[in-house]
Protein backbone atom coordinates (compact mmCIF):
# COMPACT_ATOMS: atom_id res chain seq x y z
CA UNK A 1 0.00 0.00 0.00
CA UNK A 2 2.23 3.11 -1.29
CA UNK A 3 1.34 6.19 -0.36
CA UNK A 4 5.23 7.63 0.24
CA UNK A 5 8.21 6.58 -1.45
CA UNK A 6 10.72 5.18 0.43
CA UNK A 7 14.54 4.88 -0.43
CA UNK A 8 17.51 3.09 0.86
CA UNK A 9 21.09 3.18 -0.06
CA UNK A 10 22.96 0.03 0.12
CA UNK A 11 26.45 -0.13 -0.81
CA UNK A 12 26.22 2.44 -3.44
CA UNK A 13 23.39 1.91 -4.81
CA UNK A 14 19.82 3.10 -4.23
CA UNK A 15 16.75 0.93 -4.17
CA UNK A 16 12.91 2.07 -3.87
CA UNK A 17 10.38 0.58 -1.86
CA UNK A 18 7.91 -1.86 -3.76
CA UNK A 19 5.06 -2.78 -1.59
CA UNK A 20 3.98 -5.62 -4.45
CA UNK A 21 7.17 -7.55 -3.44
CA UNK A 22 5.93 -8.25 -0.36
CA UNK A 23 2.35 -9.76 -1.82
CA UNK A 24 2.48 -13.63 -0.90
CA UNK A 25 3.42 -16.28 -4.20
CA UNK A 26 1.29 -18.31 -2.22
CA UNK A 27 -2.21 -19.10 -4.12
CA UNK A 28 -3.77 -21.09 -1.06
CA UNK A 29 -5.55 -18.67 2.02
CA UNK A 30 -4.55 -19.05 5.47
CA UNK A 31 -5.05 -21.76 7.63
CA UNK A 32 -7.12 -19.98 10.19
CA UNK A 33 -9.46 -17.60 7.29
CA UNK A 34 -12.34 -20.38 7.73
CA UNK A 35 -12.38 -19.60 11.40
CA UNK A 36 -11.72 -15.78 10.69
CA UNK A 37 -15.04 -16.07 8.08
CA UNK A 38 -16.88 -18.06 11.08
CA UNK A 39 -16.42 -15.12 13.59
CA UNK A 40 -17.27 -12.19 11.44
CA UNK A 41 -20.77 -14.35 10.46
CA UNK A 42 -21.37 -14.74 13.82
CA UNK A 43 -21.18 -10.92 14.19
CA UNK A 44 -23.64 -10.43 11.02
CA UNK A 45 -21.28 -8.88 8.92
CA UNK A 46 -22.49 -9.17 5.26
CA UNK A 47 -19.87 -6.80 3.78
CA UNK A 48 -16.04 -6.97 3.88
CA UNK A 49 -12.89 -5.27 3.03
CA UNK A 50 -9.82 -7.46 2.13
CA UNK A 51 -7.31 -5.02 2.65
CA UNK A 52 -3.68 -5.18 0.36
CA UNK A 53 -5.56 -8.63 -1.30
CA UNK A 54 -2.49 -8.61 -3.05
CA UNK A 55 -3.24 -11.32 -6.06
CA UNK A 56 -6.45 -12.97 -4.51
CA UNK A 57 -5.12 -15.65 -2.09
CA UNK A 58 -8.65 -15.34 0.36
CA UNK A 59 -11.04 -14.46 -3.04
CA UNK A 60 -12.49 -17.95 -2.91
CA UNK A 61 -13.50 -17.94 0.60
CA UNK A 62 -14.81 -14.49 1.04
CA UNK A 63 -16.50 -14.05 -2.06
CA UNK A 64 -18.46 -17.29 -1.15
CA UNK A 65 -19.49 -15.69 2.81
CA UNK A 66 -20.41 -12.34 2.23
CA UNK A 67 -22.99 -10.18 -0.02
CA UNK A 68 -20.62 -7.57 -0.82
CA UNK A 69 -16.44 -7.46 -1.08
CA UNK A 70 -14.31 -4.80 -1.93
CA UNK A 71 -10.41 -5.75 -2.81
CA UNK A 72 -8.09 -2.99 -1.85
CA UNK A 73 -4.66 -2.65 -3.72
CA UNK A 74 -2.74 -0.94 -5.38
CA UNK A 75 -0.43 -0.68 -9.12
CA UNK A 76 -0.03 -4.18 -11.48
CA UNK A 77 -1.81 -5.94 -8.77
CA UNK A 78 -5.40 -4.65 -9.19
CA UNK A 79 -5.22 -5.54 -12.78
CA UNK A 80 -4.73 -8.63 -11.52
CA UNK A 81 -7.60 -8.78 -9.02
CA UNK A 82 -9.93 -7.52 -12.06
CA UNK A 83 -9.03 -10.49 -13.90
CA UNK A 84 -9.56 -13.00 -11.60
CA UNK A 85 -12.72 -11.40 -10.61
CA UNK A 86 -13.81 -11.75 -14.33
CA UNK A 87 -12.78 -15.15 -14.67
CA UNK A 88 -14.83 -16.44 -11.57
CA UNK A 89 -17.53 -14.28 -12.55
CA UNK A 90 -17.99 -12.72 -9.07
CA UNK A 91 -20.67 -10.14 -9.46
CA UNK A 92 -20.42 -9.26 -6.11
CA UNK A 93 -16.55 -8.74 -5.92
CA UNK A 94 -14.74 -4.42 -7.05
CA UNK A 95 -11.44 -3.54 -6.65
CA UNK A 96 -10.56 -0.45 -5.07
CA UNK A 97 -6.93 1.59 -5.49
CA UNK A 98 -5.58 2.55 -2.26
CA UNK A 99 -4.86 5.83 -3.46
CA UNK A 100 -8.87 6.34 -3.79
CA UNK A 101 -9.86 4.48 -0.83
CA UNK A 102 -7.65 6.23 1.44
CA UNK A 103 -9.15 9.45 0.99
CA UNK A 104 -12.79 8.52 0.81
CA UNK A 105 -15.09 7.45 3.84
CA UNK A 106 -17.78 5.01 2.11
CA UNK A 107 -19.35 3.01 1.58
CA UNK A 108 -19.12 1.78 4.85
CA UNK A 109 -18.64 -2.09 5.83
CA UNK A 110 -19.15 -4.35 8.28
CA UNK A 111 -15.98 -6.32 8.39
CA UNK A 112 -12.43 -5.09 7.46
CA UNK A 113 -9.70 -8.28 6.92
CA UNK A 114 -5.96 -6.37 6.99
CA UNK A 115 -3.84 -9.82 6.14
CA UNK A 116 -0.07 -9.65 6.49
CA UNK A 117 -0.32 -5.72 5.29
CA UNK A 118 1.31 -3.72 8.47
CA UNK A 119 4.52 -5.66 8.99
CA UNK A 120 5.43 -5.02 5.13
CA UNK A 121 5.39 -1.38 5.67
CA UNK A 122 8.37 0.78 6.37
CA UNK A 123 7.03 3.28 8.34
CA UNK A 124 5.45 3.81 11.44
CA UNK A 125 3.45 6.61 9.94
CA UNK A 126 2.16 4.76 6.88
CA UNK A 127 1.12 2.06 9.18
CA UNK A 128 -1.39 4.32 11.15
CA UNK A 129 -2.63 6.21 8.14
CA UNK A 130 -3.61 2.75 6.87
CA UNK A 131 -5.45 1.80 9.83
CA UNK A 132 -7.21 5.28 10.19
CA UNK A 133 -8.19 5.04 6.83
CA UNK A 134 -9.32 1.57 7.09
CA UNK A 135 -10.92 2.74 10.87
CA UNK A 136 -13.09 5.56 8.96
CA UNK A 137 -14.58 2.78 6.34
CA UNK A 138 -15.64 0.79 9.01
CA UNK A 139 -19.38 0.99 10.31
CA UNK A 140 -19.49 1.48 14.49
CA UNK A 141 -20.14 -1.90 15.03
CA UNK A 142 -17.85 -3.03 12.28
CA UNK A 143 -14.83 -5.91 12.83
CA UNK A 144 -11.14 -4.87 12.38
CA UNK A 145 -8.90 -8.62 11.81
CA UNK A 146 -5.32 -7.90 11.92
CA UNK A 147 -3.00 -11.17 10.59
CA UNK A 148 0.36 -10.58 10.95
CA UNK A 149 3.67 -13.49 10.80
CA UNK A 150 4.26 -15.19 14.21
CA UNK A 151 7.70 -17.20 14.31
CA UNK A 152 8.51 -16.22 10.88
CA UNK A 153 11.96 -18.22 9.72
CA UNK A 154 13.74 -14.51 8.30
CA UNK A 155 13.74 -13.42 11.90
CA UNK A 156 15.87 -16.04 13.78
CA UNK A 157 18.52 -14.81 14.97
CA UNK A 158 21.25 -15.76 13.09
CA UNK A 159 19.25 -14.66 9.66
CA UNK A 160 19.11 -11.04 11.42
CA UNK A 161 22.43 -10.80 11.95
CA UNK A 162 23.08 -10.89 7.90
CA UNK A 163 19.79 -9.06 6.77
CA UNK A 164 20.08 -5.53 5.98
CA UNK A 165 18.70 -2.87 8.56
CA UNK A 166 16.47 -0.29 7.43
CA UNK A 167 14.25 1.55 10.19
CA UNK A 168 12.59 -0.68 12.39
CA UNK A 169 13.27 -3.77 10.49
CA UNK A 170 14.79 -5.61 8.12
CA UNK A 171 15.19 -5.46 4.11
CA UNK A 172 14.79 -7.75 0.70
CA UNK A 173 17.28 -6.04 -2.27
CA UNK A 174 16.19 -6.86 -5.43
CA UNK A 175 18.85 -5.95 -7.86
CA UNK A 176 17.01 -6.16 -11.45
CA UNK A 177 14.82 -3.15 -10.72
CA UNK A 178 16.73 -1.77 -7.63
CA UNK A 179 13.64 -2.35 -5.77
CA UNK A 180 13.03 -3.45 -1.81
CA UNK A 181 10.80 -5.01 0.53
CA UNK A 182 10.43 -4.65 3.89
CA UNK A 183 9.59 -7.14 6.91
CA UNK A 184 9.06 -5.91 10.57
CA UNK A 185 8.58 -8.80 13.34
CA UNK A 186 6.00 -7.75 15.72
CA UNK A 187 6.15 -9.22 19.32
CA UNK A 188 2.55 -9.56 20.21
CA UNK A 189 2.71 -6.63 22.78
CA UNK A 190 3.99 -4.29 20.00
CA UNK A 191 1.07 -4.98 17.75
CA UNK A 192 -1.71 -4.40 20.62
CA UNK A 193 -0.16 -1.16 20.97
CA UNK A 194 -0.44 0.02 17.84
CA UNK A 195 -3.85 -1.31 17.17
CA UNK A 196 -4.85 0.50 20.59
CA UNK A 197 -3.24 3.89 19.68
CA UNK A 198 -5.50 3.91 16.82
CA UNK A 199 -8.79 3.39 18.57
CA UNK A 200 -9.54 -0.31 18.36
CA UNK A 201 -9.23 -3.07 21.12
CA UNK A 202 -8.79 -6.06 20.82
CA UNK A 203 -11.71 -7.85 21.23
CA UNK A 204 -10.52 -11.88 20.93
CA UNK A 205 -7.77 -13.73 19.30
CA UNK A 206 -7.22 -16.64 17.43
CA UNK A 207 -4.60 -19.20 18.77
CA UNK A 208 -1.71 -20.03 15.91
CA UNK A 209 1.84 -21.11 15.55
CA UNK A 210 2.63 -19.44 12.67
CA UNK A 211 0.29 -15.95 12.99
CA UNK A 212 -0.76 -13.54 15.12
CA UNK A 213 -4.67 -12.68 15.00
CA UNK A 214 -6.04 -10.05 16.40
CA UNK A 215 -10.32 -9.23 16.24
CA UNK A 216 -10.59 -5.51 17.03
CA UNK A 217 -13.38 -3.20 17.46
CA UNK A 218 -14.00 0.18 17.92
CA UNK A 219 -12.29 1.22 21.47
CA UNK A 220 -16.26 2.25 23.50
Amino acid sequence: MAAASFLITYQGRDYTWCPAKSTPSVGKPITELSEIVKILKKRKAKSIVDFGAGRGRNLRIIASSFTKVRLVEQGRNIAYLRGLIAKRKAASVTVESWQHYRIHESPKVDAILICFVIHTVPSERLRREIIQANVARLRESGTIVFVTPRNDPKYKPKVLADAVQFRDGIVRLYNGDMTFSFYRNYLSKDFARLIGINGLRVDATIPSARRMIFITEHEK
